[in-house]
């Protein structure tokens, strides 16, 4: 067998006593490691050999800086090698410019994203300048419509433009009864997505929600609606299906 990082060949005796727990993967196999979590070591990264950034632990991550005088991510240093980024559950945050790619942290080879059901929010700018993106996966559709971000480029669907629940490209969203918002830029850039149903339940759509997706033909952004204001209700233009019950959002109107 291999470990991940060398072609040598591993020869295990065994004995009838003899008990062993192994776990065959390049995890194994660690280029870089350490703490990145706004508490220390609540939070844990590591990249292995097969390019993979893992974030693993218990709540929040750290929040960065970039340039000179900056607070850089601890693994600035890797960022052209990192491929794959996986934010294991139990993570509740991505900082500030965690992933921002600019002249001294290239992350030119960054091409998918897992995100896990413990997210709730993202920084500003997280990953902003990235291009080579082209995948992100989770694998329930309303936890990820329940993250805050707090600016666009906070998505990584703004880079990435494709999201996958349980392995399956998201084009059509149907929104069960029930639903009364969406969040502001949770699906911005989702080129994907070219399909979209809302609910009679529907009361505000935030911010941005799905601008740039493949809903909108030419790509700017929606107008705020400006739905929170405490005395003035304002409810997102629809069309009424008859037959379905559902709304089906109209798009020209912004």
């Amino acid at each position: 067998w291999s470990d991940g990082c060398t072609d040598k060949e591993r020869n295990i005796t065994l004995t009838q006593d003899t008990t062993i727990v192994a776990e065959f993967s390049s995890m194994n196999c660690v280029i870089a490691s350490g703490t990145c979590g706004i508490n220390g070591d609540n939070l844990m990264w590591q990249l292995s050999c097969d390019s993979i950034l893992s974030i693993m632990g218990e709540g929040e991550m750290s929040e960065y800086s970039y340039g000179d005088h900056g607070i850089n991510p601890p693994w600035t240093e890797y960022a052209s090698q990192i491929k794959s980024i996986v934010v294991k559950e139990g993570v509740t945050s991505i900082g500030t410019y965690a992933f921002y790619n600019y002249s001294t942290a290239k992350y030119n080879s960054l091409k998918d994203i897992t995100i896990p059901t413990s997210l709730t929010k993202t920084g500003g700018n997280v990953f902003s300048g990235i291009t080579s993106m082209n995948a992100v996966y989770i694998t329930d559709l309303e936890a990820w419509m329940n993250i805050s971000h707090s600016n666009s480029s906070g998505n990584p669907l703004c880079s990435a433009h494709h999201l996958y629940v349980n392995g399956v490209e998201l084009e059509e969203l149907v929104l069960p009864e029930g639903t009364t918002s969406v969040k502001e830029y949770v699906f911005y850039g989702c080129k994907g997505l070219k399909s979209l149903q809302l609910p009679n339940s529907i009361e505000l759509i935030e911010n941005s929600a799905f601008a740039g997706t493949g809903l909108i033909e030419e790509e700017e952004e929606i107008d705020d609606l400006d739905l929170l204001e405490e005395e003035e209700e304002v409810v997102a233009p629809v069309e009424t299906n008859e037959e379905s019950e559902q709304q089906v959002f109209d798009f020209t109107q912004f």
